[in-house]
């Protein structure tokens, strides 16, 4: 009997699971999103800091966030 409690249990945990929406982005607007991240990251490449020759990836994440944080 606990077996069959059990199944019973897992089975309405994935049809529960299947029944969810996910908001999906149209293709229009993801195309605009993956524009905007190329843009941060050609324009971060050019903000070089005087005494390195590369940005360094924990400033790239920050331009990132930001970009992100505003969207929102």
């Amino acid at each position: 009997m606990m077996k069959y409690l059990i199944l019973l249990s897992i089975c309405l945990y994935f049809l529960n699971a299947c029944t969810k929406k996910v908001p999906i982005l149209e293709p229009a607007k993801m195309e605009t999103v993956l524009w905007d991240i190329i843009q941060l990251e050609a324009y971060a490449q050019l903000i070089v800091p005087p005494d390195s020759q590369k940005m360094s990836a924990k400033k790239m994440l920050c331009y990132k966030q930001q970009f992100f944080c505003s969207m929102v």
